[in-house]
Formats: C-alpha cells, sequence, structure tokens
C-alpha cells in the first residue's frame, strides 16, 4: 500500500540535496512535492505543538533554508527511516544518508540536532504534511 512521509533536509544537509535526491529517488521513492522553507523559533514551536515528541531545534536550524518535502512510495516511512540511518551518525549503518553526510562531532556537541528528518509513523507523517503544505500561514517559503 502506497504510504506518505515528509521529510527535512536540514541546513547542515543542504549542500548535498543533489546526493541525497539521487539516493532518494534510487530507493524508489516519488517526490510528490517539495520545497525550501525557513524554519523560524515561531514555525519550530509549531512542530513541537503537533509533536510533543519533536526534538527541540537548536539555533542551527534558524540559520539557513531547510528542504521539505513529501515522499510516496510502499513501506515510505519505514524505508525512509532505513534511508536515513540512525540519528547519531557514528553510529548509522555504512551507506546511509545520515552515516554519508551527518556530522558525528556536530551531533555529540548537540546530542539533539540530526541532519534530516523522516515521519516516524504514519499519525506523525499526517500531521507533518498538513502542518508544512496545509498550514501555509506557518510556514515560510524562501523566495
Amino acid at each position: 500500500m502506497k504510504e506518505q512521509t515528509l521529510i527535512i533536509i536540514k541546513p547542515k544537509a543542504i549542500n548535498h540535496c543533489c546526493e541525497i535526491w539521487a539516493m532518494i529517488k534510487n530507493a524508489g521513492f516519488i517526490v510528490q512535492e517539495a520545497k525550501k522553507v525557513k524554519v523560524s523559533p515561531k514555525l519550530s514551536e509549531g512542530l513541537q505543538s503537533i509533536q510533543p515528541d519533536f526534538v527541540p531545534l537548536s539555533d542551527f536550524v534558524f540559520e539557513d533554508e531547510c528542504m521539505v518535502a513529501i515522499l510516496e512510495k510502499d513501506n515510505a516511512i519505514k524505508d525512509f527511516l532505513s534511508l536515513i540511518g540512525n540519528r547519531n551518525p557514528a553510529k548509522a549503518k555504512i551507506g546511509t544518508i545520515r552515516a554519508l553526510f551527518g556530522d558525528s562531532h556536530f551531533f555529540d556537541l548537540l546530542q539533539s540536532e540530526i541532519i534530516v528528518h523522516g515521519s516516524k509513523t504514519p499519525e506523525n507523517a499526517k500531521l507533518e504534511i498538513e502542518f508544512f503544505y496545509e498550514c501555509e500561514k506557518v510556514s515560510y517559503p524562501v523566495r
């Protein structure tokens, strides 16, 4: 059954978007929609209000734009989480996005930041997609 997931490529990985998109497409995902957003502290608070387990964002996310996208395929959530790997780049499997493009020193300093986010459950995906794509008044597209 086709499933959707929301992904966020954060500022520390934005320079690797071409490689990340290639990995996503090679894994069989269809990109339904994608946009750049500038995440403000207010937007971050909004995410935390709909996702109580959403890890608070550090200042590094606010410094530049993020890429937000809706991906679709069978088992999209599970498959994308496998593709991105462990939150800690040093523990991520070789060949995953976080292992290839993450910075374990940076992760060790903050303990809360990851370079790529993927929805954890179908319920989370629905909430996150609605937040970024149906509540335009709270997102800030980069011009």
